[in-house]
């Protein structure tokens, strides 16, 4: 069933929220960088800074989020781990934070009229710190957890005879498989 489909990005997203009010900080730092970087006042600084992060947290990690599944579409197939791949969670946050850069440059061009070229530096640093903060309290909040996985199969055979003449049909199992903190199955 397709909403049973969960994704790194959807956790990123999350995190985000939970986050709230690193917008703040991410806004102080554009601010002052717009205003050495592209020379802008310091009215027209905040006017960009903070339209860029409303449109950008709104509309753009929203968009991120399901863009990623562009990515594990394609990315899973070549990582060990799949889509949980510690390769993947580092592309999430990457691809995440870039995409919305592009997203909050795309929407200060339209108003203010200056290139995404320009304005994608300034812009980044402060959403990097974001990003980079965010990532580093996930990987702390899960250290020494063991992971566990369901995973649904369909066994085969699948049609076994019992004692007595019963018959026994499965047509779809679960199983949890546990990971230690190594990430490394403890159970098969």
């Amino acid at each position: 069933m397709l909403l049973n489909i969960v994704w790194p990005a959807i956790y990123v997203y999350a995190e985000l929220w939970h986050f709230w009010f690193l917008v703040f900080a991410t806004i102080v730092i554009e601010i002052f960088t717009i205003k050495a970087m592209l020379n802008y006042d310091y009215k027209k600084s905040v006017l960009a800074s903070v339209i860029g992060n409303l449109v950008s947290g709104l509309v753009g990690t929203f968009l991120m989020m399901w863009a990623m599944l562009v990515w594990h579409l394609v990315a899973d197939n070549f990582m060990p781990q799949a889509t949980f791949d510690k390769l993947n969670w580092i592309a999430t946050y990457i691809l995440m934070c870039l995409g919305s850069v592009f997203v909050e440059a795309l929407t200060i061009k339209l108003i203010f009229k200056d290139t995404i070229k320009r304005l994608f530096i300034p812009l980044l640093i402060g959403n990097l710190l974001t990003y980079a903060f965010i990532a580093y309290t996930m990987t702390q909040k899960n250290q020494g957890e063991r992971r566990t996985e369901n995973v649904m199969y369909s066994p085969k055979p699948n049609r076994f005879k019992l004692p007595g003449n019963t018959r026994l049909v499965i047509f779809t199992a679960k199983t949890e498989i546990d990971h230690d903190k190594n990430d490394s199955m403890i159970n098969k």
